[in-house]
């Protein structure tokens, strides 16, 4: 499980970093990551949130897959500057993605957001 620290709750930073956010697309989700200098809050730590919608599945598939994708960035998240807003935005392949793939879809995806960021 995340720390309380890294963890993204508030609707008004989902909006947020979802709607000004660099956005980059995988197969099982879309990941919409917004840059420390924008980012909301006095926070220096990296903050993430998941969204499953019922496209994903039935609340038990949902959950599970939430559980996946929270345990794998759970140390992925030093491949994103400091301060960052994420937000992961997962679609239905995920609900029969193996957690591999989700780790290794995760790992390709904040690498391509931290290069966007830094152009």
């Amino acid at each position: 499980m995340l720390p309380s620290a890294h963890r993204l709750t508030r609707s008004a930073d989902f909006l947020v970093t979802t709607r000004r956010g660099t956005k980059v697309s995988r197969p099982c989700f879309v990941v919409h990551v917004m840059p420390p200098p924008g980012a909301i809050g006095d926070s220096s730590t990296t903050r993430i949130g998941f969204t499953v919608g019922k496209g994903v599945g039935g609340s038990v598939t949902r959950h599970a897959v939430a559980r996946r994708l929270r345990w794998q960035a759970r140390s992925l998240l030093t491949l994103l500057p400091d301060g960052c807003t994420v937000v992961v935005r997962a679609l239905p392949k995920a609900a029969v993605a193996s957690s591999a793939r989700l780790g290794d879809e995760l790992r390709s995806a904040f690498s391509s957001a931290a290069v966007k960021m830094a152009k």
